[in-house]
């Protein structure tokens, strides 16, 4: 349930949405749920230590 709460509540836009939903059981949403978010840390790290150069 708590995976299910998270999908719904992350600040993501419609194409990662679209996959969570699209996820066949639990475990994989959870994956792609990880993922995405470990994606958008990347992604938030990247631009940080960009505009410290």
């Amino acid at each position: 349930m708590l995976v299910n709460a998270l999908s719904m509540m992350a600040p993501y836009g419609p194409a990662e949405k679209q996959a969570l939903l699209e996820a066949a059981d639990l475990k994989t949403r959870a994956e792609r749920l990880i993922a995405i978010t470990e994606m958008a840390l990347a992604r938030e790290n990247e631009d940080f230590g960009s505009s410290l150069q």
